[in-house]
């Protein structure tokens, strides 16, 4: 019996920020191709073991939010420079049309 749903087809895309539409920032290693099965980790009833889990688990989320930062902030700077560089095309044509004026 046919009743006329199909399955929602999922187009294969990379994923992309704009900033400011002058530079992208690839986030396609993000996608998951598939679900990631993790086993289940036995942790040991050691306080200190565990403790010691948790501040390396603490120190690694803390070094992911800088480089996601750092990520954004040399985004940043990319997209400025791009647009100083253009403004130096432009003032650099300007001036040289005003010396041909002179």
């Amino acid at each position: 019996i046919d009743n006329g749903k199909r399955p929602a087809k999922e187009e294969d895309e990379q994923a992309l920020v704009v900033q400011y539409g002058l530079s992208t920032y690839d986030w396609s290693y993000q996608v998951e191709e598939e679900a990631t099965d993790f086993p289940l980790m036995d942790f040991t009833s050691n306080p200190s073991s565990s403790s010691s889990s948790n501040s390396k688990r603490e120190k690694l989320s803390k070094a992911n939010i800088e480089i996601i930062g750092y990520q954004y902030g040399l985004e940043s700077i990319e997209g400025q420079l791009c647009v100083h560089q253009q403004n130096e095309v432009n003032y650099e044509e300007k001036i040289g049309f005003l010396k041909y004026q002179v």
